[in-house]
């Protein structure tokens, strides 16, 4: 049966060539035809549709060829790391636009880069007394982490996550309480789960996903070293509680793969506490498990003999 060719409306045809930046998503050359990836010319659905420039639409609708066609798997990633560079070029625009008309960056940009530049640099001195294992010294230092301006931007979020990731990673060597309560406390304030809910239409992005990793690896470390190595239930809830805030975060914004890689290690954690036998430590990360994956804000309810052990 002869497939019946439907017009593209142009509002899809507008959103598609705004989406492409009106170029090939192959090769960048101007995008003259847009493809149906199904093939079929009735399904003008936007996700069904790619724009190319001739060569490429040409390559993919010859009958007859020795090369190897561009397929709908190959074309649908492309698409995707297409739209993720235009979104990055349309949020940080270059410094020069070309040779001839310097466009400078907008004074917003500029002085959230610096910012971050001398955050970063304050962040390394900061660092070198977090890593001296002394925890007198960590623990008259590590609030100097929190004393940074709330307009820093992801380095500088990166750097000082970093930094607590140094200490996380010494927990097992007798981390005082008072250092884990400080750890989690900045680690709170920094990692983007203060505003439960993105805004409306906006992604996350890949720099986002990178702090919120590193806060869940800042969790863990707490959560893990303190039940297997120093059998602190108080250190354990400190960690746990940095875990919980991620996973209610990707929960609520639908973030798939870092919802499962968080779920993983909560389930890491229970299990661990499992085989060494501390009740305690299970409860408490099951709870807090299974509250992150509901929904809730609001802080977990303990079980009584939980509160009364912590």
């Amino acid at each position: 049966m002869k497939k019946v060719k439907i017009k593209i409306p142009q509002k899809i045809a507008d959103d598609l060539c705004y989406r492409s930046d009106r170029v090939c998503v192959v090769c960048k050359a101007p995008g003259d035809h847009i493809h149906h990836l199904d093939g079929n010319p009735s399904n003008n659905e936007i996700e069904n549709l790619v724009l190319l420039c001739f060569r490429h639409h040409d390559d993919i609708s010859a009958k007859r060829t020795l090369s190897r066609k561009l397929s709908k798997g190959v074309l649908l990633r492309y698409r995707e790391q297409h739209y993720k560079q235009v979104e990055r070029k349309r949020y940080l625009p270059p410094l020069y636009k070309n040779s001839k008309s310097r466009s400078l960056i907008t004074e917003d940009i500029f002085f959230r880069l610096t910012l971050d530049a001398l955050v970063c640099m304050e962040v390394e001195k900061i660092r070198s007394y977090l890593t001296c294992h002394n925890w007198q010294t960590i623990q008259k230092h590590i609030y100097e982490l929190n004393s940074f301006p709330l307009e820093i931007d992801w380095r500088a979020k990166r750097a000082i996550l970093y930094a607590l990731d140094d200490v996380s990673s010494n927990t097992r060597h007798k981390m005082p309480l008072l250092v884990a309560q400080a750890v989690k406390h900045i680690a709170s304030s920094v990692l983007p789960t203060r505003s439960l809910k993105l805004e409306k239409s906006k992604l996350i992005s890949e720099e986002e996903k990178e702090i919120l990793n590193i806060g869940i690896e800042i969790g863990f470390n707490m959560a893990y070293d303190a039940v297997k190595y120093l059998h602190n239930l108080k250190i354990a809830d400190e960690g746990v509680q940095i875990l919980w805030q991620v996973l209610c975060f990707v929960n609520q914004n639908q973030i798939k793969d870092i919802k499962k890689y968080t779920s993983e290690e909560f389930t890491q954690l229970e299990e661990i506490a499992e085989k060494i036998g501390d009740k305690y430590s299970e409860i408490l990360f099951r709870l807090y498990h299974k509250h992150g994956l509901s929904g809730k804000r609001q802080f977990p309810e303990y079980p009584k003999e939980l509160a009364l052990k912590l």
